[in-house]
């Protein structure tokens, strides 16, 4: 999992075209559907500039790239995927472990939560969910219903560094 930066913008411009008009001003990582991504903010201010020029700037997002063990009908509400990879809004999510519950207790907690989950995705073999940030007191809840332990995890923590 990586932070990335992500132009949000009203273009369609091929990464080939835009890099032709920036030359070697920016480093475009990767690009989807009008956002453009870069691995350093200071390229990520150089296309706010370009595409504020061309009114075509819409916002700048921070952004996780990670390989997603799964992904649920909500997913498109908290991210977007390119032909390489996949991303979520990071000031919009909440990342969880289940620490501690028997298989039984896992089982039926993560039923009741898969209604509320954008994705799932693996480090060491521990399986994390992804929630929208203002559904964590709601994990609390099931939490104690199901008398399961959770465990949520600042980014950064989870962060590989570049």
């Amino acid at each position: 999992m990586k932070i990335l930066y992500a132009v949000e913008t009203t273009s369609e411009q091929p990464c080939k075209s835009l890099c032709y008009d920036l030359g070697d001003l920016v480093q475009i990582f990767d690009s989807s559907n009008g956002f453009y991504l870069t691995k350093r903010w200071d390229d990520a201010v150089v296309l706010q500039t370009y595409f504020t020029e061309l009114e075509q700037f819409i916002s700048t997002h921070i952004i996780l790239s990670c390989q997603l063990h799964t992904k649920t009908l909500l997913f498109e509400d908290y991210g977007f995927q390119s032909t390489d990879a996949d991303y979520l809004f990071s000031e919009d999510i909440a990342f969880f472990s289940i620490i501690k519950g028997t298989s039984s207790q896992r089982k039926m907690a993560i039923f009741q939560i898969e209604e509320d989950l954008i994705a799932t995705f693996k480090i060491d073999n521990q399986m994390f969910y992804i929630i929208d940030n203002k559904k964590i007191p709601l994990i609390y809840g099931y939490s104690s219903a199901y008398d399961i332990e959770v465990s949520f995890f600042e980014l950064d923590k989870l962060l590989k560094k570049d």
